[in-house]
Formats: structure tokens, C-alpha cells, sequence
């Protein structure tokens, strides 16, 4: 078995994940790790895997080491390829009992550190995002995704991904129901309900059968939609995907968000409130204490307000 063979072989021990994946998903999914094996390929050659050794992988990793420090890449493209490696090795080395789970381990780069995208502040979401014509760049089915996110904090291939069974507007509490269905959700507690409010609302009453458009294209149409019509942006870090989506002033993150939860699942994982089990009115209850709308009246950000006063 080669390495070329690689990716086939973790393909077939990977069955049961690969089956729960939306064509989109199973694209992306496969062509980071046949990108990996073919720069492994570079480094090592096309050898036979059960002759892989510490050598290799130590090759491997000063291949990326350099790319690093030439400023090629970041320090965490080269630990995700370093990563999609060892899981392809481990999984094919269980499957055929090669015992090849120890080449590769602890063989990431250091300096990796997590920085969690800032979030917009709610001035600027109403002053800049919500303002006439700020998303004029957008069609209609772009603008109405982008209003959904501001009052939900829902990903924006969720919302793309949603279909007329997930959408509820006749209900005593509108609605909308993020589930896997064709698809992987990104963690266990994306799977919810989330209230719709205000222009959040408004925009899912224009779409109620979702956006099929841009379903069948889901992960490229998700990550283009908003970088292509390049929306007005709070800071140079930010971007549309950032989670929480809107976090307001200290005492509405205490009160609302950490005690409460948000809607947007992977930051408040520990919030119950946005399990499947609690009800709509007490989701409810506690986005009205964030939820934003056109013309609301609220504090600059102080960064700004030294900004114009300089």
C-alpha cells in the first residue's frame, strides 16, 4: 500500500462519516487531505506506508517549518496538513493493525495560538450595516442571509442550508430549526432552534422556502457571498463569520449571553438554554435583550470615539 493509496484506504475506514456529508462538505473534507498526501509525496517520496518512519515525518515537518518562516504559510496551515496526515495514518493503521500511530506524533509546530475573531459592535451593525443602502452591493437573497445572522447568530451556510421544513413563520413564535439533514453540522450543540426577531424576521418572511440558489453550493457560496460584495466591516480582522455574530456592552454579555447562552452554538456550549429541549419563549425572552434593529439609538465604540476626537 503507497501513500498515493492513502487517502482511499481512510476513505474506506471513514465510510460512516463520509455518508452523513453533503456533497459540498465531502468535497472540502477530501481535498485538504489529498493535498497533504501529495506534499508528503514531495518530501518522502511514494513509498509504501508501513515503511514510513520518524525520519519522514521529521522531513515533513521541517518541510513546513521553512515554508513558515519563509512566510508562506501560517503556523496553522502547516499543524492542519500535519494533522489531516497523522488522522489518515491512524485511522489506516488500525484498520490493517500496521502500528504507525507514533511516526507522526507530536509533530505540530509551535506557536499556534487560538485568536478568536473580534465581534461587530452593535453600533456599527446598526450605524454601518444597517443603514440605507449599506448592503446594496448584495442581491436580494445575500442581503436577506446577512439579516438572518444579525438577530440569530446562525453560520451562514446553516441559514443557506435551510429548508422549507426548517423555516417557521406561522408559528406563535417564528422560527428557525437548524439541523444536519444531507449534511454534517460543525458541533453537537448546532443542532437547535432559534427565534426569529426583527429584521431577522423580516428577511426570513421574503425567503420562506430558504435559499436553493446557494444550497447546492453551500461551503464555496457561504464563504464568497459576503467577502465578494465586501459589506463595511467594524475593524480590519473582522469578517461576517465571526461568532458571536453581535455581543453587546458588558452588562447585556453577563446578563444575556453568559448566563443565558446565545444562539450561535459552538462559543456558549455551555449555555442549556439553546438545546433542543428548552422552549422558544425563553430563547425568546432573552434575544429581544440583544436583538437590534434600523435606527436604534446606542454608545459609539469607544475606539471610535477616540478616533474621530483625534
Amino acid at each position: 500500500m503507497l501513500l498515493s493509496g492513502l487517502y482511499d484506504e481512510f476513505a474506506v475506514a471513514k465510510k460512516t462519516t463520509i455518508a452523513k456529508m453533503s456533497p459540498g462538505q465531502l468535497k472540502k473534507w477530501k481535498n485538504g487531505k489529498l493535498r497533504a498526501v501529495e506534499l508528503l509525496i514531495t518530501v518522502t517520496g511514494d513509498k509504501a506506508i508501513r515503511r514510513l518512519t520518524r525520519d519522514d515525518a521529521l522531513k515533513y515537518t521541517d518541510h513546513w517549518t521553512e515554508r513558515v518562516v519563509d512566510g508562506e504559510v501560517l503556523v496553522a496551515t502547516a499543524n492542519r496538513n500535519l494533522t489531516h496526515i497523522t488522522g489518515m495514518l491512524s485511522a489506516v493503521s488500525k484498520r490493517h493493525r500496521l502500528n504507525l500511530d507514533r511516526v507522526f506524533a507530536g509533530a505540530r509546530l509551535e506557536g499556534d495560538a487560538s485568536r478568536p475573531r473580534p465581534p461587530f459592535s452593535p453600533w456599527w451593525i446598526v450605524n454601518r450595516l444597517l443603514a440605507p443602502g449599506a448592503l446594496e452591493t448584495m442581491n436580494d437573497e445575500e442581503r436577506a442571509v446577512v439579516l438572518v445572522m444579525i438577530n440569530t447568530g446562525a453560520r451562514p451556510s446553516e441559514i443557506i442550508n435551510l429548508r422549507r421544513r426548517h423555516i417557521v413563520l406561522d408559528a406563535p413564535i417564528p422560527h428557525v430549526r437548524v439541523r444536519p439533514d444531507g449534511r454534517v453540522l460543525k458541533t453537537a450543540f448546532s443542532d437547535r432552534d432559534i427565534p426569529l426577531i426583527g429584521v431577522s424576521l423580516e428577511a426570513m418572511q421574503q425567503f420562506p422556502n430558504g435559499f436553493p440558489h446557494y444550497r447546492e453550493h453551500a461551503i464555496g457560496r457561504s464563504q464568497c457571498i459576503l467577502l465578494r460584495s465586501r459589506p463595511p466591516r467594524d475593524r480590519d480582522s473582522h469578517t461576517l463569520f465571526a461568532s458571536p455574530w453581535l455581543q453587546g456592552p458588558a452588562a447585556q454579555r453577563r446578563d444575556a449571553g453568559r448566563a443565558k447562552g446565545r444562539t450561535d452554538g459552538p462559543r456558549y456550549q455551555e449555555a442549556e438554554i439553546w438545546r433542543r429541549g428548552h422552549g422558544l419563549d425563553l430563547k425568546r425572552k432573552y434575544i429581544q435583550l440583544i436583538a437590534l434593529v434600523p435606527g436604534m439609538q446606542m454608545a459609539a465604540p469607544l475606539r471610535l470615539v477616540r478616533t474621530i476626537a483625534s
